[in-house]
């Protein structure tokens, strides 16, 4: 007993010292909440606006100073013998009549129409990815059920070869559903290759190798609430939040401002100068001032200028068209949504299960030796099949709805 005990103590402490084996990384990509903050740090288009945004903001922080002075080194009464006056001066440009307030304002206006340009793009490829992986869990379920009805297909052979073994059915039964298992190959085959092509798409979203690995889609996300759904309150978070028409807003106001100042541009700004004299030996030093106005005689110049920013302006005011465009995008996709809703329901609660029941009476009749063929257990097999593809696809439809519909809005419909 103490041998035996003793035996087990070693056993156990021996395994305990034996380093465990680093488990394999996990492949990302099995929800969709791992795919948005792999591209939250990875995606470059993403990098971009940021960058972009980022860029505007330092303007904006500098819009409204002031120009740098000049500083003016001036010898003057040089002779023969050296004697010289030197004049040491420094000069200041100051804009006048609101001048550096409107372009603190465009700039400011630039800054906020990147920051939307920003949140825009963010929604964009967040509802990319989103779609990509609904898609992907779509190629990867109905790989599943094509794969098991090919199994069906298979021993439904098995049973039409035992059939006409035993004198019942034909040698025509066995390779119809030999056919049928080949059919259901060939459509796994093109399922694998979707699903490639769709790993592929979602890396290059993501800013990775396209045959970096990922995850087979666990689940799909959530539908919201109905109550987030509702036309109205999604009418009124497009218009309060949605990232196109805050960022046409921007850059309205951005344009206006601009037009503002190429119309102050014709009036003069004065510059500031302050300076000392150096007589050297000729004269006491002495101090001197000076101011000048900046004459806006380049007609040519500004009235380019102003053309350009009414130009601009009239480009910028197309917020009321976008705002329509985008409330009946909105109306498509709740349509569409509400469509995949009730074919999933009827699908769900209607259709599958009378196909699963026919599938299974026209099997045991062949079973039994009551129907002549093996034609109507295929039939019912292929409806069964389709029926199980179809309410897949619409589950799979509503959440691709669902991202556009985010996408509009700029945001998740889970956060208020």
């Amino acid at each position: 007993m103490f041998k035996h005990c003793c035996g087990a103590a070693l056993l156990t402490a021996a395994m305990a010292a034996i380093p465990p084996v680093s488990a394999q990384p996990v492949a990302p990509g099995a929800n969709v909440e791992e795919l948005l903050a792999l591209l939250i740090d990875g995606s470059p288009a993403l990098a971009a606006t940021v960058a972009e945004r980022r860029a505007a903001a330092a303007r904006a922080d500098a819009a409204d100073s002031l120009p740098d002075p000049t500083f003016r080194f001036l010898a003057d009464e040089v002779d023969r013998e050296g004697n010289a006056e030197f004049r040491y001066s420094l000069e200041q440009d100051f804009p006048l009549w609101g001048k550096r307030g409107l372009r603190k304002g465009a700039a400011a206006a630039e800054a906020a129409a990147a920051r939307a340009r920003e949140d825009g793009t963010a929604s964009t490829l967040a509802a990319e990815a989103k779609i990509a992986f609904a898609q992907s869990y779509l190629a990867h379920g109905a790989r599943r059920l094509v794969s098991a009805q090919r199994h069906e297909a298979a021993s439904q052979a098995v049973l039409a070869a035992t059939r006409y073994a035993r004198g019942l059915g034909s040698a025509a039964d066995g390779l119809r559903a030999e056919a049928e298992r080949a059919r259901l190959e060939s459509e796994l085959h093109r399922l694998d290759a979707e699903t490639r092509a769709l790993r592929a798409r979602l890396n290059g979203l993501l800013g990775r190798a396209a045959d970096a690995p990922l995850a087979e889609p666990a689940r799909l996300v959530a539908m919201p609430p109905p109550e987030r759904l509702a036309s109205l309150e999604l009418r009124s978070r497009l218009l309060r939040d949605s990232p196109t028409l805050r960022a046409a807003a921007a850059e309205q106001v951005a344009a206006e401002q601009e037009r503002r100042l190429a119309e102050r541009d014709w009036y003069p700004d004065v510059s500031v100068m302050l300076g000392g004299i150096d007589r050297r030996d000729n004269g006491p030093p002495a101090l001197m001032a000076g101011i000048g106005v900046r004459l806006p005689i380049q007609l040519g110049l500004r009235r380019a200028s102003e053309r350009a920013a009414t130009e601009r302006l009239a480009a910028a005011a197309r917020l009321t068209n976008l705002a329509r465009n985008a409330e009946a995008e909105l109306d498509e996709a709740l349509a569409a949504l509400a469509a995949a809703r009730a074919v999933e329901a009827t699908v769900r609660d209607s259709l599958l299960p009378q196909a699963e029941a026919a599938y299974r009476l026209a099997l045991l009749a062949f079973e039994r030796g009551r129907a002549a063929d093996i034609d109507a257990v295929l039939d019912t097999s292929r409806r069964l099949l389709e029926a199980r593809l179809e309410a897949l696809k619409a589950e799979v439809e509503q959440r691709r709805q669902l991202a556009r519909i985010e996408r509009l809005v700029g945001g998740d419909l889970w956060v208020a």
